[in-house]
């Protein structure tokens, strides 16, 4: 545990709490995103990644999204630094994602994964898939928890999206979904 308060930590001195989120502060959003990824038994890098998820900000979609502040690329040596190249390269997928472009492909055989800042598209490894979406669902998860009234309005919306993830993220992750969600 002292290991994880050390990285975030170093996320609060990046400056992850200078910001507001859904339901509260970020910082505990944070934290809650990476215990629910350590409860699925995800490896320490995921964890990792979703602990750091938000560094790059987000895309705000069509639907909703929240963007913390604008990519630096100056970011990723130190963020690197502190949570290993693995974990980063996560993180990055995650803040660079696309979503509008991207989610609608879940399910597909290969989705292709468009990069907001460079535009570049390419088709992720499974495993690859696999991390970035269990960190996808456990962010929108942690969200949808803490607050009743955000999940009914975006039922259907979420419904959609994590029914096709079933093939590709841990069984642990899809039971959380279907608990929280109550089917």
């Amino acid at each position: 545990m002292e290991v994880v308060r050390d990285k975030f930590e170093a996320l609060r001195v990046l400056g992850v709490g200078e910001f507001a989120h859904l339901n509260g502060s970020l910082e505990s959003h944070l934290l809650e995103t990476y215990e629910i990824l350590t409860n699925w038994g995800n490896p320490e890098f995921v964890c990792d990644a979703g602990l750091y998820h938000a560094s790059y900000g987000t895309q705000p979609m069509k639907k909703f999204g929240i963007s913390h502040k604008e990519y630096d690329p100056s970011d990723r040596p130190k963020i690197r630094s502190i949570i290993g190249v693995a974990a980063e390269n996560l993180v990055y997928l995650y803040g660079a994602c696309d979503r509008d472009f991207f989610y609608p492909q879940i399910g597909l055989e290969k989705p292709v994964f468009r990069d907001r800042f460079t535009n570049v598209e390419e088709v992720l490894s499974e495993a690859v898939l696999k991390n970035l979406l269990e960190i996808t669902i456990a962010n929108e998860l942690q969200i949808c928890a803490s607050d009743p009234s955000f999940l009914n309005k975006n039922r259907e919306w979420y419904i959609d999206l994590f029914d096709r993830f079933e093939s590709v993220i841990s069984e642990n992750a899809f039971a959380h979904y279907r608990g929280v969600f109550q089917r």
